[in-house]
Protein backbone atom coordinates (compact mmCIF):
# COMPACT_ATOMS: atom_id res chain seq x y z
CA UNK A 1 0.00 0.00 0.00
CA UNK A 2 1.98 2.97 -1.26
CA UNK A 3 -0.27 5.56 0.33
CA UNK A 4 -0.22 8.16 3.09
CA UNK A 5 -3.17 8.17 5.47
CA UNK A 6 -4.05 10.61 8.24
CA UNK A 7 -6.14 9.14 11.05
CA UNK A 8 -8.09 11.52 13.26
CA UNK A 9 -8.64 9.92 16.66
CA UNK A 10 -6.50 7.79 18.96
CA UNK A 11 -9.06 5.47 20.50
CA UNK A 12 -9.50 1.75 19.95
CA UNK A 13 -10.59 2.05 16.31
CA UNK A 14 -8.03 4.68 15.32
CA UNK A 15 -5.12 2.83 16.91
CA UNK A 16 -6.21 -0.56 15.58
CA UNK A 17 -6.38 0.94 12.09
CA UNK A 18 -2.98 2.58 12.50
CA UNK A 19 -1.45 -0.70 13.69
CA UNK A 20 -2.79 -2.64 10.70
CA UNK A 21 -1.79 0.06 8.20
CA UNK A 22 1.71 0.45 9.59
CA UNK A 23 2.38 -3.29 9.46
CA UNK A 24 1.39 -3.26 5.79
CA UNK A 25 3.68 -0.42 4.82
CA UNK A 26 1.17 2.43 4.75
CA UNK A 27 2.57 5.79 5.82
CA UNK A 28 0.33 6.58 8.79
CA UNK A 29 0.00 9.82 10.72
CA UNK A 30 -2.37 9.55 13.69
CA UNK A 31 -3.53 12.88 15.13
CA UNK A 32 -5.12 13.29 18.54
CA UNK A 33 -4.64 16.15 20.96
CA UNK A 34 -5.71 14.06 23.96
CA UNK A 35 -3.39 11.94 26.05
CA UNK A 36 -3.46 8.18 25.47
CA UNK A 37 -6.63 6.80 27.05
CA UNK A 38 -8.28 10.18 27.62
CA UNK A 39 -11.26 9.10 25.55
CA UNK A 40 -14.15 6.66 25.55
CA UNK A 41 -11.82 3.75 24.76
CA UNK A 42 -9.76 4.50 27.85
CA UNK A 43 -12.74 5.08 30.13
CA UNK A 44 -14.02 1.56 29.56
CA UNK A 45 -13.95 -1.90 31.09
CA UNK A 46 -12.76 -3.44 27.80
CA UNK A 47 -15.40 -6.15 27.58
CA UNK A 48 -15.60 -8.07 24.31
CA UNK A 49 -18.96 -9.51 25.16
CA UNK A 50 -21.40 -10.48 22.40
CA UNK A 51 -23.50 -12.68 24.68
CA UNK A 52 -23.90 -10.25 27.56
CA UNK A 53 -24.48 -7.32 25.21
CA UNK A 54 -27.26 -9.34 23.63
CA UNK A 55 -28.76 -10.15 27.03
CA UNK A 56 -28.56 -6.65 28.50
CA UNK A 57 -28.60 -4.14 25.64
CA UNK A 58 -31.81 -3.87 23.65
CA UNK A 59 -29.96 -1.97 20.90
CA UNK A 60 -27.82 -5.07 20.31
CA UNK A 61 -30.86 -7.18 19.44
CA UNK A 62 -30.32 -8.91 16.12
CA UNK A 63 -26.58 -8.27 16.10
CA UNK A 64 -25.27 -11.26 18.07
CA UNK A 65 -23.83 -13.18 15.12
CA UNK A 66 -21.98 -10.11 13.86
CA UNK A 67 -20.66 -9.30 17.33
CA UNK A 68 -19.56 -12.91 17.87
CA UNK A 69 -17.65 -12.91 14.60
CA UNK A 70 -15.96 -9.69 15.69
CA UNK A 71 -14.95 -11.28 18.99
CA UNK A 72 -13.52 -14.28 17.16
CA UNK A 73 -10.99 -12.01 15.43
CA UNK A 74 -9.56 -10.85 18.74
CA UNK A 75 -7.28 -13.71 19.87
CA UNK A 76 -5.15 -13.60 16.69
CA UNK A 77 -5.27 -9.80 16.52
CA UNK A 78 -4.25 -9.51 20.17
CA UNK A 79 -1.33 -11.88 19.73
CA UNK A 80 0.04 -9.91 16.79
CA UNK A 81 -0.22 -6.55 18.53
CA UNK A 82 0.62 -7.46 22.11
CA UNK A 83 -2.83 -6.97 23.64
CA UNK A 84 -3.54 -9.00 26.76
CA UNK A 85 -6.87 -10.85 26.82
CA UNK A 86 -8.76 -12.43 29.70
CA UNK A 87 -10.79 -15.57 28.95
CA UNK A 88 -12.67 -15.87 32.28
CA UNK A 89 -16.04 -15.21 30.68
CA UNK A 90 -19.02 -13.55 32.36
CA UNK A 91 -21.73 -14.37 34.89
CA UNK A 92 -25.11 -12.59 35.10
CA UNK A 93 -27.27 -12.94 38.22
CA UNK A 94 -30.64 -11.65 39.25
CA UNK A 95 -34.21 -12.46 40.21
CA UNK A 96 -35.71 -15.50 38.41
CA UNK A 97 -37.99 -13.49 36.12
CA UNK A 98 -35.14 -11.21 35.06
CA UNK A 99 -32.86 -14.16 34.40
CA UNK A 100 -35.57 -15.70 32.23
CA UNK A 101 -35.72 -12.51 30.15
CA UNK A 102 -31.96 -12.66 29.57
CA UNK A 103 -32.14 -16.36 28.74
CA UNK A 104 -34.92 -15.77 26.20
CA UNK A 105 -32.88 -13.08 24.45
CA UNK A 106 -29.81 -15.30 24.28
CA UNK A 107 -31.82 -18.28 23.05
CA UNK A 108 -33.49 -16.21 20.34
CA UNK A 109 -30.08 -14.93 19.22
CA UNK A 110 -28.52 -18.39 19.16
CA UNK A 111 -25.95 -17.39 21.79
CA UNK A 112 -24.49 -20.22 23.87
CA UNK A 113 -24.93 -19.93 27.64
CA UNK A 114 -25.30 -22.02 30.78
CA UNK A 115 -27.86 -21.66 33.52
CA UNK A 116 -26.48 -21.34 37.06
CA UNK A 117 -28.00 -22.19 40.40
CA UNK A 118 -27.26 -19.79 43.25
CA UNK A 119 -24.68 -22.26 44.55
CA UNK A 120 -22.97 -22.49 41.14
CA UNK A 121 -22.90 -18.71 40.76
CA UNK A 122 -21.36 -18.34 44.23
CA UNK A 123 -18.72 -20.87 43.28
CA UNK A 124 -17.71 -18.83 40.26
CA UNK A 125 -17.89 -15.42 41.98
CA UNK A 126 -16.94 -15.76 45.66
CA UNK A 127 -18.66 -13.27 47.93
CA UNK A 128 -21.69 -12.75 45.71
CA UNK A 129 -24.96 -11.90 47.46
CA UNK A 130 -26.69 -15.14 48.48
CA UNK A 131 -29.60 -16.69 46.65
CA UNK A 132 -28.91 -15.29 43.18
CA UNK A 133 -29.00 -17.70 40.29
CA UNK A 134 -28.22 -16.70 36.76
CA UNK A 135 -26.41 -17.37 33.50
CA UNK A 136 -22.85 -17.89 32.37
CA UNK A 137 -21.13 -17.08 29.07
CA UNK A 138 -17.77 -18.80 28.66
CA UNK A 139 -17.04 -17.09 25.32
CA UNK A 140 -17.16 -13.41 26.28
CA UNK A 141 -13.65 -11.96 26.59
CA UNK A 142 -12.18 -8.80 28.04
CA UNK A 143 -9.05 -6.67 27.85
CA UNK A 144 -7.47 -3.92 29.91
CA UNK A 145 -8.26 -0.77 28.00
CA UNK A 146 -5.16 1.27 28.83
CA UNK A 147 -2.83 -1.70 28.27
CA UNK A 148 -4.51 -2.40 24.95
CA UNK A 149 -4.27 1.22 23.78
CA UNK A 150 -0.58 1.33 24.67
CA UNK A 151 0.07 -1.99 22.94
CA UNK A 152 -1.63 -0.87 19.73
CA UNK A 153 0.25 2.41 19.77
CA UNK A 154 3.54 0.58 20.31
CA UNK A 155 2.73 -1.88 17.52
CA UNK A 156 1.93 0.92 15.08
CA UNK A 157 4.94 2.98 16.12
CA UNK A 158 7.32 0.05 15.78
CA UNK A 159 6.34 -0.16 12.11
CA UNK A 160 6.70 3.51 11.31
CA UNK A 161 3.44 5.18 12.31
CA UNK A 162 3.80 8.84 13.31
CA UNK A 163 1.82 10.38 16.16
CA UNK A 164 0.97 14.07 16.42
CA UNK A 165 -0.59 15.67 19.51
CA UNK A 166 -3.01 17.88 17.60
CA UNK A 167 -6.59 17.74 16.38
CA UNK A 168 -7.66 17.44 12.75
CA UNK A 169 -10.03 20.33 12.01
CA UNK A 170 -10.23 20.33 8.22
CA UNK A 171 -9.55 18.52 4.94
CA UNK A 172 -9.31 19.84 1.38
CA UNK A 173 -9.00 16.51 -0.44
CA UNK A 174 -5.20 16.55 -0.36
CA UNK A 175 -4.22 17.86 3.06
CA UNK A 176 -5.43 17.53 6.63
CA UNK A 177 -5.49 20.81 8.54
CA UNK A 178 -4.58 20.62 12.24
CA UNK A 179 -5.68 22.94 15.03
CA UNK A 180 -2.09 24.16 15.49
CA UNK A 181 -2.00 25.40 11.89
CA UNK A 182 0.01 22.56 10.40
CA UNK A 183 -1.04 20.81 7.22
CA UNK A 184 -0.34 17.15 6.41
CA UNK A 185 -0.42 15.94 2.83
CA UNK A 186 -2.28 12.64 2.50
CA UNK A 187 -4.21 10.45 0.11
CA UNK A 188 -6.94 9.66 2.63
CA UNK A 189 -8.36 11.01 5.88
CA UNK A 190 -9.82 8.42 8.25
CA UNK A 191 -12.10 9.97 10.87
CA UNK A 192 -12.06 7.67 13.90
CA UNK A 193 -13.09 10.11 16.61
CA UNK A 194 -16.03 8.17 18.01
CA UNK A 195 -18.35 11.07 17.22
CA UNK A 196 -17.99 14.15 15.08
CA UNK A 197 -15.62 16.25 17.18
CA UNK A 198 -16.15 19.30 14.99
CA UNK A 199 -15.55 17.55 11.68
CA UNK A 200 -19.17 17.71 10.48
CA UNK A 201 -18.13 20.38 7.97
CA UNK A 202 -15.76 17.83 6.43
CA UNK A 203 -18.26 14.96 6.53
CA UNK A 204 -21.91 16.01 7.05
CA UNK A 205 -22.74 12.32 7.56
CA UNK A 206 -21.30 12.76 11.07
CA UNK A 207 -24.43 14.68 12.04
CA UNK A 208 -26.22 11.34 12.41
CA UNK A 209 -23.87 10.37 15.28
CA UNK A 210 -25.34 11.32 18.64
CA UNK A 211 -23.47 11.53 21.96
CA UNK A 212 -23.91 9.10 24.83
CA UNK A 213 -22.20 9.88 28.11
CA UNK A 214 -20.85 7.00 30.14
CA UNK A 215 -19.65 7.10 33.74
CA UNK A 216 -17.69 4.38 35.53
CA UNK A 217 -16.04 3.90 38.91
CA UNK A 218 -12.84 2.04 39.74
CA UNK A 219 -11.58 0.67 43.05
CA UNK A 220 -7.84 0.52 42.43
CA UNK A 221 -7.08 -1.30 45.69
CA UNK A 222 -9.57 -4.12 44.99
CA UNK A 223 -7.63 -6.66 42.94
CA UNK A 224 -9.58 -9.80 42.11
CA UNK A 225 -9.80 -12.12 39.14
CA UNK A 226 -12.46 -14.35 37.65
CA UNK A 227 -15.44 -13.62 35.41
CA UNK A 228 -17.20 -10.32 34.90
CA UNK A 229 -20.28 -10.13 37.13
CA UNK A 230 -23.38 -8.52 35.69
CA UNK A 231 -26.78 -7.62 37.08
CA UNK A 232 -29.62 -5.22 36.32
CA UNK A 233 -28.06 -1.87 35.47
CA UNK A 234 -24.56 -2.84 36.60
CA UNK A 235 -21.37 -4.70 35.73
CA UNK A 236 -18.43 -5.49 38.00
CA UNK A 237 -15.27 -6.16 36.03
CA UNK A 238 -12.16 -7.59 37.71
CA UNK A 239 -8.87 -6.08 36.57
CA UNK A 240 -5.22 -6.12 37.66
CA UNK A 241 -5.53 -2.32 37.65
CA UNK A 242 -8.42 -2.36 40.13
CA UNK A 243 -12.02 -3.49 39.95
CA UNK A 244 -14.24 -1.51 37.55
CA UNK A 245 -17.93 -0.78 38.10
CA UNK A 246 -20.12 0.63 35.37
CA UNK A 247 -21.61 1.99 33.41
CA UNK A 248 -24.18 4.60 32.51
CA UNK A 249 -25.57 5.24 29.03
CA UNK A 250 -26.82 8.84 29.10
CA UNK A 251 -28.14 9.64 25.65
CA UNK A 252 -27.74 13.15 24.32
CA UNK A 253 -25.12 14.19 26.89
CA UNK A 254 -21.71 15.28 25.59
CA UNK A 255 -20.13 16.55 28.81
CA UNK A 256 -17.49 14.66 30.79
CA UNK A 257 -18.49 15.88 34.23
CA UNK A 258 -18.64 13.22 36.92
CA UNK A 259 -22.02 13.17 38.68
CA UNK A 260 -21.51 12.01 42.29
CA UNK A 261 -25.13 10.89 42.63
CA UNK A 262 -24.83 8.74 39.52
CA UNK A 263 -21.60 7.18 40.75
CA UNK A 264 -23.14 6.57 44.19
CA UNK A 265 -26.02 4.74 42.53
CA UNK A 266 -23.62 2.59 40.48
CA UNK A 267 -21.50 1.63 43.47
CA UNK A 268 -24.60 0.94 45.56
CA UNK A 269 -25.90 -1.51 42.95
CA UNK A 270 -22.47 -3.12 42.79
CA UNK A 271 -22.35 -3.49 46.57
CA UNK A 272 -25.74 -5.17 46.61
CA UNK A 273 -24.37 -7.81 44.24
CA UNK A 274 -20.96 -8.04 45.91
CA UNK A 275 -21.33 -6.98 49.57
CA UNK A 276 -17.56 -7.09 50.15
CA UNK A 277 -17.35 -3.83 48.18
CA UNK A 278 -18.97 -1.97 51.07
CA UNK A 279 -16.47 0.69 52.13
CA UNK A 280 -14.29 0.39 49.02
CA UNK A 281 -12.77 3.62 47.74
CA UNK A 282 -13.85 4.40 44.18
CA UNK A 283 -12.47 6.84 41.62
CA UNK A 284 -14.94 8.03 39.01
CA UNK A 285 -14.51 9.07 35.39
CA UNK A 286 -16.68 9.88 32.40
CA UNK A 287 -16.38 9.85 28.62
CA UNK A 288 -18.59 10.35 25.59
CA UNK A 289 -19.34 7.70 22.99
CA UNK A 290 -20.93 8.17 19.61
CA UNK A 291 -23.99 6.21 18.50
CA UNK A 292 -26.35 6.05 15.55
CA UNK A 293 -30.10 5.45 15.38
CA UNK A 294 -29.69 1.75 14.54
CA UNK A 295 -26.85 1.10 17.00
CA UNK A 296 -24.34 0.30 14.25
CA UNK A 297 -21.26 2.34 13.35
CA UNK A 298 -20.61 4.47 10.29
CA UNK A 299 -17.74 2.84 8.39
CA UNK A 300 -16.75 3.68 4.84
CA UNK A 301 -16.30 6.46 2.28
CA UNK A 302 -18.52 9.52 2.27
CA UNK A 303 -19.32 12.21 -0.27
CA UNK A 304 -16.20 14.25 0.51
CA UNK A 305 -13.29 13.01 -1.63
CA UNK A 306 -10.74 10.94 0.25
CA UNK A 307 -12.65 10.82 3.54
CA UNK A 308 -13.47 7.52 5.25
CA UNK A 309 -15.51 7.32 8.46
CA UNK A 310 -14.95 4.90 11.32
CA UNK A 311 -17.22 6.29 14.03
CA UNK A 312 -20.34 5.66 16.09
CA UNK A 313 -19.59 2.19 17.50
CA UNK A 314 -21.65 3.01 20.61
CA UNK A 315 -20.57 0.68 23.46
CA UNK A 316 -18.84 -1.81 21.15
CA UNK A 317 -15.83 0.19 20.01
CA UNK A 318 -13.34 -2.26 21.46
CA UNK A 319 -15.24 -5.31 20.25
CA UNK A 320 -15.54 -4.02 16.69
CA UNK A 321 -12.11 -2.38 16.40
CA UNK A 322 -10.37 -5.15 14.37
CA UNK A 323 -13.40 -5.55 12.09
CA UNK A 324 -13.59 -1.84 11.41
CA UNK A 325 -9.82 -1.54 10.92
CA UNK A 326 -9.88 -4.34 8.34
CA UNK A 327 -12.74 -2.65 6.52
CA UNK A 328 -10.90 0.68 6.44
CA UNK A 329 -7.83 -1.05 5.00
CA UNK A 330 -10.01 -2.55 2.27
CA UNK A 331 -11.54 0.83 1.42
CA UNK A 332 -8.12 2.49 1.23
CA UNK A 333 -7.00 -0.24 -1.16
CA UNK A 334 -10.20 -0.07 -3.24
CA UNK A 335 -11.01 -3.65 -2.25
CA UNK A 336 -14.24 -5.34 -1.20
CA UNK A 337 -14.91 -4.34 2.41
CA UNK A 338 -16.92 -7.50 3.09
CA UNK A 339 -20.45 -8.39 4.17
CA UNK A 340 -20.78 -5.54 6.69
CA UNK A 341 -20.22 -2.79 4.11
CA UNK A 342 -23.91 -2.15 3.52
CA UNK A 343 -24.91 -2.41 7.20
CA UNK A 344 -22.21 0.09 8.22
CA UNK A 345 -22.53 2.40 5.19
CA UNK A 346 -22.26 6.02 6.45
CA UNK A 347 -24.78 7.15 3.84
CA UNK A 348 -27.56 4.78 4.94
CA UNK A 349 -29.50 7.40 6.93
Amino acid sequence: MDQRVVIAGGGAVGLATAAIFARHGVKVVLCDAAALGDNASGVAAGMLAPAMETAFDVASAGHFRMLAEARDLWPAFAQVHGVELDFSGAVAVGAPDVVETWAARLTEAGAPFERLTAEEAAGLVPGIAPGLGGLRSREDLRLRSLQALAALRDSAGAHGAEFIAAQVVGWDGREALLDDGRKIAADKLVIATGGGHGLEAVAPELSTVLPIKGQIAQARDVIVDGPVLRGEGIYICPSPDGLIVGATMEQGRADRDVDPEVIDALTARATRLLPALDGAKFEASAAVRGATADGLPLVGPVVAPGVILAVGARRNGWLLAPVIANMIAAYVNNEDAGPLAARFDPRRF
